[in-house]
């Protein structure tokens, strides 16, 4: 995908957000203590619960249960370190957002591809989903950035969407907030200046949207997105300039 740049009446670009009511520089969430916190789906209700106690007294900013962590490669129940993972309801769900509420943090749900789980996850009345996939099954299965648009005539609003991304490449970054997305999220950054990466994380970012003429995420649609085949398509894709 390319975009498409607009220099008339725009302005520099402010990449400023508010996402489960913390105001944020740039719509990139990082995993981890002072993020989101990652839960895998224990059998054992009590050690979720556990966990989201400890996601709300340590500030993190929301708490997700990823149930693309539910299952290996062999199609059994994972097993983690702190336990095994169990089948999890729309009910469960349900429960689960209710206690998160009691404890103080937003409730989210890791892993969801599918506009079934989409509304499931609407119907819970769960405070946002991620769309993410596992490592293994890449090669086999949609992507977030695929699905991305079908889950949002599910959610309709409702409730924040955000998509993992394995990289901080401010393109896809783009392209993922200019398709609807409210965020990208990701593991944290690992070496060097944390706060020196964030920093050019967030000049690539507004370059991106100032020359693509939104002067911050709300002006932001799917309108400036050029996919490979809307190129092919028009006999003027190879020119320099399109006129419309």
């Amino acid at each position: 995908m390319k975009i498409e740049t607009r220099y008339i009446s725009g302005r520099q670009a402010d990449t400023k957000t508010v996402l489960f009511g913390k105001a944020m520089e740039l719509p990139v969430c990082f995993y981890g203590e002072e993020g989101i916190a990652i839960i895998p789906p224990y059998e054992d209700r009590k050690k979720i619960e556990t966990e989201l106690e400890k996601a709300a007294a340590g500030n993190a900013l929301a708490a997700g249960i990823a149930l693309d962590m539910m299952f290996d490669e062999k199609g059994n129940y994972l097993k983690t370190t702190g336990g095994m993972a169990g089948p999890k309801t729309a009910e469960d769900l349900q429960y689960l957002q209710s206690f998160a509420g009691q404890v103080g943090i937003p409730f989210l749900v890791k892993g969801v591809l599918s506009q079934r789980d989409a509304y499931q996850c609407l119907k819970a009345g769960v405070s946002g989903i991620i769309l993410s996939r596992p490592v293994w099954l890449k090669k086999k299965s949609i992507s977030p950035m695929e699905v991305l648009p079908e889950i949002l005539k599910v959610t309709a609003g409702e409730i924040p969407v955000l998509v993992e991304m394995d990289h901080a490449d401010m393109t896809d970054v783009f392209t993922a907030i200019a398709l609807g997305a409210d965020a990208v999220c990701r593991k944290l950054l690992q070496g060097g200046d944390r706060k020196e990466i964030l920093h050019s994380m967030q000049d690539e970012l507004r370059c991106l949207m100032s020359v693509a003429g939104c002067s911050d995420l709300s002006h932001m649609d799917s309108t400036v997105i050029w996919k490979r085949q809307k190129e092919e398509g028009s006999a003027l894709a190879d020119q320099e300039a399109n006129y419309f």
